[in-house]
């Protein structure tokens, strides 16, 4: 089995697909767990440093969805760029 080639500048991945490589992948990942944690927890019984959240539920999906798609999609750019680095200094 031969090795992979080395990606030369024709050849890297377009940037448009470098994000949607990032941001569709985490956002599967976000609503996965948005399932798991309002599966455990209800939204009406949110406190913040003591006080309950006066949010709809709706509102509480939305913005903890948001909250935890950029949370998984920094962590996958930051997995990308670390990748893409390593490949650019192997020999």
């Amino acid at each position: 089995m031969n090795p992979p080639a080395p990606l030369t500048p024709e050849a890297e991945i377009p940037r448009s697909q470098r994000i949607v490589g990032v941001l569709w992948p985490a956002f599967m990942v976000a609503g996965i767990l948005e399932m798991f944690l309002f599966a455990c927890f209800d939204p009406l019984d949110l406190h913040w440093f003591g006080r309950t959240v006066d949010w709809s539920r709706d509102t509480v999906y939305s913005v903890s969805f948001l909250i935890l798609w950029c949370g998984c999609s920094l962590s996958a750019w930051l997995t990308l760029s670390v990748t893409d680095k390593s490949e650019r200094s192997a020999p």
